[in-house]
């Protein structure tokens, strides 16, 4: 009797950790455009735009919750890897630079107007 209870209960731990890793997938695939081809049909050309734009977009929001204190000792890891693969695709796609700076003033919230006067 406790046998079919502990599966359960160990499929129950399974699909709910499952499902909270579904709720920010990493988009990461560095063997993707490696190595980087000497010359790119259009196709993959813009297969590597756009896998580039999903890795700008991670990093923007992981650079976005760092800047607000939200990131965990294992996200900060998966921001350090989305930084270099940004870098890596940005050389691939011969892009600009990528970090913060790339995002304009906009990236981070405006600061809140002062109570003082």
């Amino acid at each position: 009797m406790r046998l079919p209870l502990a599966i359960l209960l160990a499929v129950a731990v399974l699909a709910i950790s499952a499902a909270a890793r579904a709720e920010d997938p990493d988009i990461l695939a560095p063997y993707r455009f490696n190595p980087a081809p000497k010359e790119m049909t259009p196709l993959d050309k813009q297969r590597a735009l756009d896998y580039r734009q999903q890795v700008q977009t991670q990093l923007k929001d992981l650079e976005l919750k760092e800047a607000r204190g939200r990131l965990s000792p294992l996200a900060r890891r998966d921001l350090l890897d989305t930084r270099s693969e940004a870098e890596r695709m940005d050389r691939v796609t011969g892009a600009g630079t990528t970090g913060p700076a790339q995002f304009g003033p906009s990236f981070l919230p405006a600061p809140l107007p002062s109570l003082s006067h």
